[in-house]
């Protein structure tokens, strides 16, 4: 035993000998240091022309992990293949490779910090980064004039910095296909290629800024329709063929300025339609917005708040005094101060300044909490405005209304606090049920188990037949129980299993009772 321990541990010396890390690599000669190292390279892995004659690098295949940043720039490289088992790195980046046409050879699964491809002429596809689910820094796509498709950064659902893309061979932004949350800014600049956005269905939430740039036929912004929440500012500068915004009816807050510049097109505001709070400014183009926008319809209806100034044309102000309360300068009145706790019902005045938003479900009406009164909440609603819904689970009654509590009445059968609970006593006990039910069940006589499952057996005792051919008989029954792990041959005088063989009738009686066992004898030896 101790033989067989001392070659276990001289074989993981050994193997430990050989997969040392990397951490000296001279690309010009092509060889690693030390040798055997691998398979995870320490620091930067820097790869271009400067250290790289040759165009393959193949001996970077024992390479799995770079746990700092794997760079490559400048290079000649037809082909990553010698990367392609590199599945985690810190940064990655690819810069001017001139001759990369896709990125094969990358499979690369986790990314630590950013991510950037920048300035590769003939680049066409980028679909070899499919297996990233996350971005936990930038990701930056820049300058690749012939790359007309993000497909295989679909699996991508957040970036945790900024996303800042640049077209110049697609018609639009698709390929984000699963990307909801941007934790930085969202930049989107391209030249005269871009129709419409597409590929951000399912963005939500973009923490910072929102700049469109530069998109000078972009006609309408369909793709944002899920986006409710902008941290930073939303510019709109140089998109000269937006018409309105329809397609960003979901947007309800914007934490900096909305801004127009440029908008050539731009014949009025409307479709954000649930807009309710703006941080900053609104900031109109004013040598456009006079001309062109129709000032007598309200382009926010929703909105309760702007913190800052709103810039508009010098005659617009009387215009559209009637749609806000405060109209000293144009400014909106606040009834709902805190922009993070957006009001996504009614927002009442009270008077102090301590206004309340109410979400309510059912027939209000008011304009302020001294007047606001339900006459009738919908089904499953509460409380004197309506305002809770019922937790009950569908095996209920729920206490609703103005007047309503919220209590659940369980359905027989049910209980829990919300009756999610199901009783299972297979139709043969009573079950403790009810909100402050335990859901156990109480038998029948003749059931047990903990679902009252088993059923008592029943055993006939002959106490009629005799030798002269008496018709006189008769016989008794008698419960039995058998319980688990209990053979038949086993007896329980307090629980009634028949144990006697009635003698009065002579030797029949005595064999009918050894015939039983005999038979229980034979059960037994079958088994066995």
């Amino acid at each position: 035993m101790i033989a067989k321990t001392i070659v276990l541990l001289l074989i993981s010396a050994v193997l430990l000998s050989k997969t040392e890390n990397c951490k000296i690599m001279d690309l010009y000669t092509q060889t690693l240091t030390p040798d055997g190292c691998g398979p995870v390279f320490e620091g930067d892995l820097s790869i271009n022309r400067n250290n790289l004659v040759r165009t393959s690098i193949e001996f970077l295949s024992v390479i799995t992990h770079v746990t700092g940043h794997l760079e490559v720039k400048n290079t000649l490289l037809d082909s990553f293949h010698g990367l392609r088992n590199i599945v985690s790195v810190g940064d990655f980046s690819i810069y001017n490779c001139s001759k990369i046409v896709d990125l094969s050879g990358i499979n690369l699964e986790t990314v630590q910090g950013f991510i950037s491809i920048y300035r590769n002429n003939i680049l066409q596809n980028i679909s070899a980064l499919e297996k990233l689910t996350h971005a936990p820094s930038d990701l930056t796509i820049s300058g690749n004039k012939k790359l007309s498709t993000f497909t295989g950064l679909h699996n991508i659902a957040t970036i945790e910095g900024d996303l800042m893309i640049q077209l110049h061979a697609s018609s639009n932004f698709s390929g984000f296909d699963s990307l909801e949350t941007v934790g930085g800014d969202l930049l989107l600049e391209s030249s005269n290629t871009v129709t419409s956005l597409g590929g951000f269905n399912k963005l939500k939430t973009v923490f910072g800024k929102v700049r469109m740039m530069d998109l000078f036929i972009l006609s309408n912004l369909e793709s944002l329709e899920s986006l409710k929440y902008i941290g930073g500012n939303l510019e709109f500068i140089e998109c000269q063929y937006i018409e309105n915004f329809e397609g960003m009816s979901s947007l309800k807050y914007i934490g900096g300025d909305l801004h127009f510049s440029y908008s050539l097109h731009l014949d009025h505001y409307t479709g954000m339609y649930n807009l309710m709070s703006i941080g900053g400014s609104i900031i109109l183009n004013q040598d456009i917005f006079g001309e062109v926008v129709n000032k007598t319809v309200n382009p926010f209806p929703s909105l309760v708040r702007v913190g800052g100034q709103i810039q508009l044309c010098e005659d617009c102000c009387e215009d559209w005094n009637s749609f806000y309360m405060n109209s000293s300068s144009c400014a909106f009145y606040n009834p709902c101060d805190d922009p993070f706790e957006l009001c996504d019902g009614t927002c009442l005045l009270s008077g102090d300044g301590n206004n309340v938003c109410i979400k309510s479900s059912g027939n209000c009406t008011g304009d302020n909490i001294f007047e606001y009164e339900c006459e009738s909440c919908d089904e499953r609603y509460y409380s004197e405005y309506c305002s809770e819904e019922c937790l009950c689970s569908e095996n209920s009654f729920c206490d609703e209304g103005i007047t309503g509590g919220g209590e659940c009445t369980c359905f027989e059968n049910y209980y829990g606090l919300h009756c999610n609970g199901n009783c299972n006593c297979s139709g043969n006990g009573f079950c403790d049920d009810g909100t402050s039910g335990s859901g156990e069940c109480t038998c029948f006589d003749q059931y047990y188990g903990d679902h009252c499952q088993y059923e008592r057996a029943n055993t006939i005792v002959d106490q009629g037949s005799s030798n002269d051919g008496d018709d006189d008989s008769s016989s008794e029954v008698v419960n039995t129980i058998q319980t688990e792990g209990e053979t038949d041959d086993e007896t329980d005088n307090e629980t009634g299993v028949a144990s006697t063989v009635d003698t009065s009738k002579g030797v029949i009686g005595a064999s009918s009772g050894y015939m039983v066992v005999f038979n229980v004898l034979g059960l037994i030896v079958w088994f066995i």
